[in-house]
């Protein structure tokens, strides 16, 4: 095992020092792109372009397929098409995804390209991310189009660390009406940065290990590495190493990936990032809301033990908002250049402290209550 992962880690590292990488994804739909978003950190600046080459020898590389992603104004993913190589080359458009987000949503439909009707594309499934008051995603809703219109496949929620990064994603499967939990993702951390990413199956009443991910930083903390193992009767074996190479612009560049198979390791396929990042314009005439200066307030005593006073540095007043991790509001005041919160009868944990001006402005402190 030791011997497999020394063979991955030396030829990945060939490819320089600062890098992040990725999971492989086969991105049919937008929500698998989020999916990567929540899989792993950095990915949320996207490129527009996205090409996928496989390696059909060992010193080339061809176009498998790839994506061009639309962004609205701010920055929120509005369609996407994947393209294949079929019998066109170089590209045959294979799926359409529009997406729209409305308050708390986003909705995606997904098509596939259907040459044989006056129709060149027929709905294939639907997806719908909703958000928590905080803004994060947390339950995702996958119906599949059936005899008769759309049928729910399955759910995914999306469960938070004090913090703010993500714990664990449990997979639901619709059962006689009722949502039985079929598997899950646990992400650990060291501090802020996640290192690990493990699956589990459930079955019989038990929790299986199927696979897992290490997560490897450089010493500028970002993310270098990733080994994946899968996981079969409590044993492991080392299946794959991904590697992302920056550049001095855009950030990520490509992502190379070695496959292990029987202790062999050998290149598979890398993704390639060959658009620019999307630049965020508001549209004519809407003004843009800026985020306030988080060091124009301080927040006293640290921890708050039965009261918090918060003040801004600037003399303006400004409105307070205290809600707890999940977006529940807690108190609030109006227009104040200080105010002071009691929080004996809180418990002990993290809050949000949310400050905003007569614009709509707006910055959030943590707090930390502890008696």
């Amino acid at each position: 095992m030791k011997r497999i992962y020394l063979i991955v880690l030396s030829i990945l590292t060939a490819f320089g020092a600062n890098a992040q990488i990725i999971n492989p994804m086969n991105a049919s739909t937008i929500v698998e792109l989020k999916e990567v978003e929540w899989t792993f950190p950095g990915f949320k600046d996207v490129t527009s372009k996205i090409k996928y080459l496989v390696s059909p020898t060992k010193i080339g590389f061809e176009t498998a397929f790839s994506f061009n992603i639309l962004r609205d104004t701010h920055n929120n993913i509005t369609s996407m098409q994947t393209a294949d190589i079929n019998v066109n080359y170089p590209l045959d458009l294979k799926y359409r995804n529009t997406a729209t987000v409305t308050g708390n949503r986003l909705d995606a439909m997904i098509q596939t390209a259907d040459n044989s009707s006056s129709d060149p594309f027929a709905d294939y499934k639907k997806e719908t991310i909703y958000k928590n008051k905080l803004g994060q995603d947390s339950l995702l809703i996958v119906e599949r189009m059936h005899t008769g219109g759309f049928e729910e496949v399955r759910r995914i929620k999306v469960n938070y660390n004090s913090n703010g990064t993500i714990a664990s994603l449990h997979e639901l499967l619709p059962m006689s009406n009722n949502y039985e939990l079929a598997g899950y993702r646990n992400f650990g951390y060291s501090g802020t940065k996640r290192i690990t990413d493990t699956s589990y199956a459930v079955a019989s009443g038990g929790d299986d290990v199927t696979a897992y991910s290490r997560l490897f930083y450089t010493t500028g903390d970002k993310l270098d590495s990733v080994m994946v193992f899968n996981v079969s009767q409590g044993n492991e074996n080392l299946e794959a190493g991904y590697r992302m190479v920056y550049n001095a612009t855009d950030g990520i560049a490509e992502i190379f990936v070695t496959r292990v198979n029987g202790q062999q390791a050998a290149f598979e396929f890398r993704i390639q990032y060959t658009g620019t990042k999307t630049t965020i314009t508001p549209p004519v005439g809407q003004n843009v809301i800026e985020k306030l200066d988080a060091h124009n307030f301080v927040c006293y005593p640290v921890p708050a033990i039965n009261q918090l006073t918060v003040s801004s540095t600037d003399g303006k007043k400004y409105s307070y908002v205290l809600v707890d991790i999940f977006g529940k509001q807690i108190t609030s005041t109006q227009a104040l250049t200080q105010t002071t919160f009691n929080t004996a009868a809180l418990a002990n944990g993290v809050y949000l402290l949310n400050m905003y001006n007569e614009a709509g402005s707006f910055t959030t402190k943590k707090i930390i209550v502890n008696h």
